[in-house]
C-alpha cells in the first residue's frame, strides 16, 4: 500500500535574537504518512516578521524541496503548501487544487522556506543542486520600501526515513533586522525629523551550502551579494526629543558592511566626494527651542541631510541572519553633510551642526570713582 508523507512540523521563530527558537506547530501521526503541517500554538503577537500566529489558521503558505539523502538529486522542488481547512493541516498545493505526494522508498533531505512578503523577493533554483550536498539556493532582493519587505524563513531536516512520521520542522530567521531610534538630548533644540535612511547597504544575497566540502557536508550561508544601495523611508515630520524609533524597521540581508577608505572622512578630499561605508542618513530641520523664527540647520520650507557612520576601516561590522539591530542617534550631535563641501577641508567629514553656546567666562564690576567732593553754599 502506498504511504503519504507526513511531517509532525514544529516552526520555530527567534523573534528578537538569532538563538532562540519557540516552537509553533506540531501534529501526531494520524497513519496516512502525508506531508502534511497542523500548527497548534497561536500566543505570539503579529509584528513585521513572522511569528507563530501567521502559521496559525493557515494564513502563510511555506515551500518545500525534498532530495534523495544519497544522490541528492531532486524528489520535488520548491512545493507550495498551504493550509487545507477541510483537514486542519498543511498539505501540497498546485495552485489550484491540493494534491499528495507519497514516500518513495528511499530517505529524503527537506529544506522549506516561507515569507511574509512579495513572493518575488524570494528566487529559488529549480532544482536542488547535487554538488551542493543537493541544497537549494535561495536569492533574497528586499523591496525597497521598509513595509512590503519580507522576512525569509528557512528551515531542513536530513536522511529521514520512508514512511517516518512525527517529524519536526524548526524554522528559523535568516535575514536581518535593523531598526533606528532618535533621541535629542540638547533641550535648546527643536529638531523635526522628515526621513530616514540607511545607506551604502548590500541590496541582494544568495542563501546556498557554502560548506568547504559541499558535495558532503551542509552549512547554509549567504554570499555573492549585490551592488550596494540605500533604503529610504518618508515619516510623518515629528519632534524627537526623548529616544524613539523612526518608522518601519528594515528587513536586509545579513552581509559585511561596506567600510570607508579612511575612518571619518570622504572618499576624497574633492568637493561633493561621499562618505564609502555604511551609514544612517536623517533629514531634519533645526529650530531654536525657545524661537521657532531662528533655524540653525534648514528652514521652514527646506530640510537638511545629516549621515552617521555605522562602519569603520578599523573594526568590520558583521550583521548575522536572524539578529535584530537597533542603532540609536543623538540628533544633538548634528550628523555630517553626505558629501564633502570644500576641498580646503580635505576628506574630513563636515559637520552641519556648528553651534557656540553664548556664554561669559567671568564677571567683573568697575570701581567707583572718586569720591569727587564739593561744598554746597547755602
Amino acid at each position: 500500500m502506498k504511504k503519504k508523507l507526513f511531517f509532525l512540523a514544529v516552526a520555530g521563530f527567534a523573534l528578537a535574537s538569532c538563538s532562540n527558537d519557540e516552537t509553533v506547530a506540531s501534529q501526531v501521526n494520524t497513519g496516512a504518512n502525508e506531508i502534511s503541517f497542523r500548527p497548534l500554538m497561536n500566543n505570539v503577537t503579529r509584528a513585521t516578521s513572522l511569528t507563530t500566529t501567521d502559521f496559525s489558521g493557515g494564513s502563510t503558505s511555506f515551500y518545500v524541496t525534498a532530495t534523495y539523502a544519497t544522490e541528492h538529486t531532486a524528489y520535488f522542488s520548491n512545493q507550495e503548501f498551504k493550509w487545507n481547512s477541510t483537514n486542519s493541516k498543511y498539505e501540497p498545493y498546485t495552485g489550484t487544487a491540493f494534491t499528495t505526494i507519497y514516500w518513495p522508498t528511499s530517505n529524503l533531505d527537506f529544506h522549506a522556506y516561507a515569507c511574509n512578503g512579495a513572493a518575488s523577493q524570494v528566487t529559488v533554483s529549480n532544482t536542488a543542486v547535487a554538488n551542493e550536498n543537493g541544497c537549494p539556493q535561495y536569492t533574497v532582493t528586499p523591496n525597497t520600501a521598509a513595509a512590503n519587505q519580507t522576512d525569509f524563513v528557512y528551515a531542513t531536516l536530513t536522511n529521514q526515513a520512508p514512511n517516518t512520521g512525527n517529524m519536526a520542522l524548526t524554522f528559523g530567521h535568516k535575514e536581518s533586522q535593523i531598526g533606528v531610534v532618535l533621541k535629542n538630548t540638547d533641550a535648546a533644540l527643536k529638531i523635526t525629523v522628515s526621513e530616514v535612511a540607511i545607506c551604502n547597504i548590500a541590496q541582494s544575497g544568495v542563501f546556498k551550502n557554502r560548506n568547504a566540502n559541499p558535495s558532503t557536508a551542509t552549512t547554509m550561508e549567504w554570499g555573492e551579494f549585490g551592488a550596494v544601495t540605500n533604503y529610504v523611508q518618508s515619516i510623518t515630520p515629528a519632534v524627537f526629543t526623548d529616544a524613539a524609533a523612526a518608522g518601519t524597521t528594515w528587513i536586509l540581508i545579513p552581509h559585511t558592511l561596506a567600510k570607508p577608505v579612511n575612518d571619518g572622512q570622504y572618499v576624497s578630499g574633492e568637493t561633493n566626494a561621499v562618505y564609502g561605508g555604511a551609514y544612517i542618513k536623517v533629514k531634519y530641520k533645526c529650530q531654536s527651542a525657545t524661537n521657532n523664527d531662528v533655524y540653525f540647520a534648514g528652514g521652514s520650507d527646506s530640510w537638511v541631510e545629516g549621515i552617521w557612520p555605522i562602519s569603520n576601516n578599523t573594526n568590520t561590522t558583521t550583521w548575522a541572519a536572524g539578529t535584530h539591530y537597533t542603532y540609536t542617534i543623538d540628533l544633538a550631535g548634528g550628523g555630517y553633510y553626505e558629501q564633502n563641501q570644500a576641498t580646503p577641508s580635505g576628506a574630513t567629514l563636515d559637520r552641519i551642526l556648528n553651534l557656540n553656546p553664548i556664554t561669559f567666562a567671568t564677571v567683573t564690576v568697575s570701581n567707583w570713582t572718586g569720591p569727587n567732593n564739593t561744598n554746597v553754599d547755602m
